[in-house]
This record gives structure tokens, sequence and C-alpha cells, in this order.
């Protein structure tokens, strides 16, 4: 789940890491790819967990664990901090969750009845910061789901949540359901449905393992590694890239949806390592990325868009 929440982070963004579990995303995420930290409490720029040597009582985070500063760190009070996030400069926040409902309601900083501290930054992160990522169990230790209709804890902000990540896949909140874009291994079908408390809608993505090859093993009967050169390129590229597409139409992203768009004949080209299979995949690629960028590039508006992109995921399953 981590390490799936690290891919999330683009680089050059500025991130904040909510306390418990997304702390531990910065873990994964490389250093060249010059993401910039930042802590409610008044850093930005924190580095790693420091080691035994390098600890500084007074360096914390959120959580108040102790961490590093990088250089080129800045530290300031908490109404400059605050006033980052709320004015949009925050370009993703992964943050825990108590229930997320399937229009983007997040509840995450309270439970009736139970003793708290506070609400934190939860509230300001979850309404300011550009893109939300919830990284949560998909159920409770009771087995209630974490995924809802509608959320019945306290909320921390609504229709604010642009993606969900649990042990059991990674799911966009679609309004009246939840769009399942990638389901973790060895995890049916059957189990995911009956775990989440409202109706979940699979993309190209998460029905990936049903994915039949019939069409490609039939065309390159004769070469049996190109078969299975063409099989890895297409189960690891495009089906995930469509999913992601699908998940940033769902969520209304329209920052993902030109990303994910470039990304189609890139990631496709780079894998493809065989010639052969890199002239074929080459055309193919060429025509559905264009056919994304056009749709992105005339749309005029991002409803326009949606429609033009829905258009084209339609071409893309087929």
């Amino acid at each position: 789940m981590i390490r799936r929440a690290a891919r999330e982070i683009r680089p050059g963004s500025v991130v904040n890491l909510g306390i418990g579990m997304p702390t531990e995303v910065a873990n994964h995420v490389p250093p060249e790819g010059k993401v910039v930290f930042q802590t409610e409490n008044g850093l930005l720029g924190m580095g790693p967990f420091p080691y035994e040597d390098e600890v500084d009582p007074l360096l914390v985070n959120a959580g108040k664990q102790t961490v590093t500063a990088l250089p080129g760190a800045s530290t300031f009070d908490s109404a400059l901090s605050f006033a980052m996030i709320r004015s949009g400069r925050v370009d993703l926040a992964i943050l825990g969750g108590l229930e997320v409902a399937a229009n983007g309601d997040l509840a995450n900083w309270t439970v009736p009845g139970k003793l708290i501290t506070g609400m934190g930054g939860a509230m300001d992160l979850a309404a300011g910061a550009k893109r939300l990522v919830v990284l949560q169990s998909h159920a409770a230790k009771d087995g209630t789901p974490k995924l809802v209709g509608k959320s019945t804890l306290p909320l921390t902000a609504m229709a604010c949540v642009s993606l969900v990540i649990t042990e059991l896949g990674v799911f966009a909140p679609a309004g009246a359901h939840f769009v399942c874009c990638e389901r973790a291994p060895g995890v049916p079908a059957d189990r995911l449905v009956a775990a989440t408390g409202t109706n979940v809608q699979f993309s190209y993505g998460g029905a990936l393992p049903d994915f039949d090859f019939s069409i490609a093993r039939g065309a390159l009967a004769d070469d049996d590694a190109l078969v299975a050169e063409v099989i890895e390129v297409f189960v690891k590229q495009v089906p995930g890239i469509v999913g992601r597409l699908e998940a940033a139409v769902a969520a209304r992203d329209l920052a993902a949806l030109k990303a994910e768009g470039h990304s189609l004949k890139g990631s496709i080209l780079a894998t493809a390592a065989s010639p052969v299979t890199r002239a074929a995949i080459a055309v193919e690629a060429s025509a559905r990325a264009g056919e994304v960028s056009a749709a992105i590039t005339e749309a005029g508006s991002l409803t326009r868009g949606l429609q033009s992109l829905v258009s084209v995921l339609s071409r893309l399953r087929s």
C-alpha cells in the first residue's frame, strides 16, 4: 500500500504526508524526483527519519516524530504553514482515513464517543491540497466497510478525495459508486465487492486477470518469444494506464488526464525491447496517445473534455 501510494507522487511536487502509515511513503520516493515534503507544524523540505546520532529533539513532524531537514529547507510558524495549505500550494496530500464516501467525502478526524486531542490539520489539508489520496484499511477491525455510499462519521471535508488505496486495491470515488482501478494481487472481484459498503465498478485495469490474449497469440503463433513480449507489454503498461485514465475521468482530475494521456505512448514504447514489437506497437500507441491528447487539447471545457475522453476510453477497451 505504501509503495503504491508513493507512485502517486509526481517529480517536483510539494507533498504533505498525514500521521501514521502515510509518513512511511517518503521512504519510497527516489531522491532524484526532487519532491518537497511539507509538514503543517512549520517545515518545508523535510528529510528522512534521522539515525540515532542525527536526532534533534526540536526538529519534529506533525506527529511529533523526529525528522531531518534537507539542504535549503525552511522553518516557519503555523500561520504561514496553514496559509500555504489553504492557498492551494500543496500539490498532494496523503492522509489516513476512517471512512470515504462514494462522492469523495472524507471522515478521518474523530469517532463519536472516543477521546481525541483535536482535529489537527486534516480539515485544512483535505480542503486545500490540489489532490488528496487516502491510505487506509478497506474495513474496520470488526469488518465494517470503510468505503461507503454515505459517511456516518463526522466529516473532515466534502467531495475532496481523488483516490483511495487499501490492501484490496485502488479506488476512485465516482459519485454514486467507486471505480476499482487496480486490484491487489490475488484478490478476487467478489471478495472486493463484499468488503465494500457501496457499489463498485471495475475499470479495464480492475478486470486485468480476465484479459483475453488469444488474438495476440494467434497472430504471432510462430514466435513464442515475441508473443510473450507483447503480452508483457500489454499487461504491464496499457491496462494500468487505461485504468488510471478512467480513475482520472471519475475524479474529474484534468491534470492527471493530461499526464496519463501523454504517458500512454511513452510507457509502451519504453517497455517494448524488440524492434519488431516496437514497430508494431508504435503505430497503435501513437494513434491512441494522439486521440487522448487531442481530446484534451481540443476540449473547450472540463465537461467537454471528459465527454471526449470517455469516448476515447471506450475505444481503448476494444
